[in-house]
């Protein structure tokens, strides 16, 4: 897998690591309790425009936008809504390090 590097907001430093390959990402999602899963999508989908949408800033977020387009429609799975996140994770890949709405959740898309 390709290597990362990541600016660390607490402290400004670049963390340098490898890319974890994506069906990786989304089973330690899938591995989490019903109501984290839950906590995650609401936060990731909460807002007009949407967190994931909001926070889209470049040309290569297209990936996003289309794993969160079916993600979001009705009837859709949680597995489905955790493989959206889990392709959000590559272009924000702390989001879910210790986040506010749930600090005992830990999970990025890199190995440092």
């Amino acid at each position: 897998m390709p290597g990362i590097a990541i600016l660390d907001p607490n402290n400004s430093e670049v963390v340098l690591g490898t890319a974890k390959h994506p069906y990786v990402v989304q089973q330690e999602l899938l591995a989490l309790s019903t109501p984290k899963k839950n906590a995650i999508f609401a936060d990731v989908t909460t807002g007009s425009p949407p967190l994931w949408a909001a926070t889209f800033n470049s040309p290569d977020e297209i990936d996003t936008f289309n794993a969160f387009i079916p993600a979001t429609s009705v009837g859709a799975t949680l597995d489905e809504k955790m493989a959206a996140v889990a392709v959000y994770l590559f272009t924000h890949p702390l989001y879910l390090q210790a986040p506010a709405f749930d600090p005992t959740i830990n999970i990025v898309p890199y190995i440092p």
